[in-house]
């Protein structure tokens, strides 16, 4: 970022250089901005399904996805990486690093853990523990993307 001058008691031209300032401040943070991205609805892939009040954004450079309603409909094995969903107009958003998740069973009496991860625009899983049809995804996912 640009370098922002320290301001002083006293300081001749003290109004000007907080304006410059600010100025400096908002252009980056503009800048930010204009990589947001609206909600948008998911679409599913092939062992997934999604409905309406599950939905992803970019907001203040941060991807935002809300699973509610992403329901699991075929087995996914413990220990590879699965396709969940995509993210239609980001195929360019690929996350930093990786998060974790719940997967809910059926009656909400279990869960197992699941790291997370955005690739071109997927959204994949790597679950710890084989996953049935009859779970689901029902969390709200921050993450840092490039």
């Amino acid at each position: 970022m640009t370098e922002i001058q320290k301001i002083y008691r006293g300081m001749k031209n003290g109004a000007e250089t907080i304006d410059e300032n600010f100025k400096k401040v908002n252009s980056k943070v503009a800048q930010v901005i204009a990589k947001d991205l609206p909600k948008e609805r998911m679409v599913a892939k092939t062992g997934f399904t999604v409905n309406d009040i599950s939905w992803y954004r970019v907001k203040n450079g941060m991807l935002q996805i809300s699973c509610a309603g992403l329901s699991i409909t075929a087995n996914v094995p413990a220990g590879a990486w699965k396709d969940v969903c995509s993210l239609p107009n980001a195929s360019s958003i690929s996350s930093t690093g990786d998060t974790t998740t719940v997967i809910m069973n059926a009656n909400n009496t279990s869960y197992t853990g699941a790291r997370v991860r955005v690739v071109d625009g997927v959204l994949r899983i790597l679950p710890e523990t084989a996953i049935t049809p009859t779970q689901y995804m029902n969390d709200f996912i921050i993450m840092a993307i490039d």
